[in-house]
């Protein structure tokens, strides 16, 4: 391995073992990490708190800081990639919601009308519940807002008997 040569150069032996220890204990983290997400209908990611794999959810944590630093060697990150690895798993959750809010507006003729209150989905009701507080605060990223609005989020959830202001054309905007 390239980088593996540059690391070791001028160092000996024992480097170069070393070297190889470290890429075989990465190699059965990440093999321990496949498996678990077969086992998991693909989701490759650990708690740091999982009692049947100590040091898993600690190892993914440190894969994660290296990538945000850059420090991740290009090969590992692409091996993680391939088994489906989060590097951002509370945007992969965001996104996950997001999907399944379009899938409802989408049997709903295109309205995202969802409350916390919501029988049939209620973490899907507490999910879009946040979202509008979070609206409200003006704490939502503009891009997630942006998705949401294009799906049909309501962000003011209007009560039937009340009319609403002429000068609020789309409630989610607040007065025009």
């Amino acid at each position: 391995v390239p980088w593996a040569l540059h690391a070791i150069r001028g160092k000996g032996q024992a480097a170069a073992a070393q070297v190889s220890r470290n890429d075989a204990a990465w190699d059965e983290r990440l093999e321990e990490l496949r498996l678990f997400a077969q086992g998991n209908g693909g989701l490759a990611n650990v708690s740091q708190r999982d009692p049947e794999r100590p040091g898993l959810g600690t190892w993914c944590v440190h894969q994660r800081n290296m990538e945000r630093r850059g420090d991740l060697r290009p090969d590992r990150k692409a091996r993680l990639v391939e088994i489906g690895f989060p590097f951002d798993p509370l945007e992969d959750s965001w996104d996950e919601s997001l999907e399944e809010l379009r899938v409802v507006a989408a049997g709903n003729g295109g309205v995202a009308h969802i409350t916390r209150s919501d029988l049939e989905r209620p973490e899907l009701g507490r999910w879009c519940n946040e979202q509008r507080i979070f609206g409200r605060k003006g704490e939502l990223r503009a891009d997630r807002k942006a998705r949401l609005l294009e799906i049909g989020f309501q962000f003011v959830l209007k009560n039937p008997l009340e009319k609403l202001p002429d000068n609020v054309s789309d409630p989610s905007l607040g007065p025009s």
